[in-house]
């Protein structure tokens, strides 16, 4: 059932990344085309705001088809998903996204696997669409008992202190959930950004053996004014 499951995914993934996603991209570029030609300045305007919506919600289907395909990779290992999703994300995107790993990785149960790999996707995907980088980089290691995985990108920075201060900022950025899911490994995400300086780098670490704990934390380092 669950090969079924995983099919049925990727075709589902591959139909809206191909024709929807063809279509959405005509569509905007159409309008565009149109704000171009026309004489009315208004009319000009409000297409081209319409192609700009028209190419966030394309992104936002693009999304949707990577994380429908790789939804359940984690199922391969963690290591080999993270490989293959940051393979997946230069094709999506168009972004240089690289993976580094030490060995084969840890030995995670399937749960434990798909809870770190859908955070990691998360940190990843929410950077291409607020940051807009050029570059996305995963390192894992394991080190005295301790997974280590850093999420990095050379997109915009932001004011980590105002972030962290309000829910609702923390679930755009998808911190919230990834936080969450940190605890329930009993495990912490760090993340540094500054609102001067291009790049964020977001750190997630928990305990090799998998275990589930009832107790997380969560560190950031806000936008210090050093004068640079």
């Amino acid at each position: 059932l669950l090969g079924v499951e995983s099919r049925e995914r990727r075709d589902l993934a591959a139909d809206l990344h191909d024709s929807v996603g063809a279509e959405l991209c005509m569509i905007a570029l159409e309008m565009e085309q149109l704000s171009l030609k026309t004489k009315d300045k208004k009319a000009a305007d409000g297409l081209a705001k319409l192609a700009d919506k028209q190419r966030s919600f394309l992104a936002r289907v693009r999304s949707l088809a990577l994380e429908l395909a790789s939804d359940r990779l984690y199922s391969t290992g963690l290591y080999k998903a993270l490989a293959t999703l940051m393979n997946r994300i230069t094709d999506t995107y168009g972004v240089k996204a690289t993976f580094k790993g030490d060995g084969a990785g840890p030995s995670l149960d399937e749960d434990i696997n798909m809870l770190v790999f859908r955070s990691v996707r998360e940190l990843a995907i929410n950077a291409i669409r607020h940051a807009k980088p050029a570059n996305v980089e995963i390192s894992a290691s394991v080190k005295d008992g301790w997974v280590r995985i850093v999420v990095t990108n050379d997109g915009m920075g932001f004011d980590a202190a105002k972030v962290f201060a309000r829910r609702a900022a923390l679930d755009t950025f998808g911190i919230y959930s990834v936080r969450e899911r940190m605890r329930m490994l009993n495990g912490t995400l760090e993340v540094e950004s500054r609102v001067r300086a291009r790049g964020t780098r977001a750190t997630l670490t928990f305990p090799a053996d998998g275990k589930p704990g009832d107790w997380g934390g969560l560190r950031h380092e806000g936008d210090k004014d050093n004068g640079g």
